[in-house]
């Protein structure tokens, strides 16, 4: 799993962390892998899958696209994970 450095802020005297920001071009796996794609490939993917089921893969890890949404992450250690929301 990638560890994030991320600056410390001050809100209202209290230190906290600041919570990395994940890009609708972003992706995490149950088991905590990231995977990164360029906005357009993922807007590509989208429009191609409206019809039909599109994957897309990095590394092990393989995107499933359907009717235009990213549904599942099939995933070596865990099998098939469902994408059931956005951070």
């Amino acid at each position: 799993m990638k560890q994030y450095k991320l600056p410390l802020t001050v809100n209202k005297g209290r230190r906290k962390r600041a919570t990395p920001e994940l890009f609708p071009s972003s992706f995490r796996c149950d088991c905590g892998e990231e995977l990164d794609f360029f906005e357009n490939t993922i807007r590509d993917m989208k429009k191609m899958s409206k019809k039909k089921r599109v994957r897309l893969g990095e590394g092990k890890h393989t995107i499933v696209f359907y009717k235009g949404e990213a549904i599942e992450i099939l995933c070596p250690k865990l099998g098939n994970c469902s994408i059931t929301d956005s951070e």
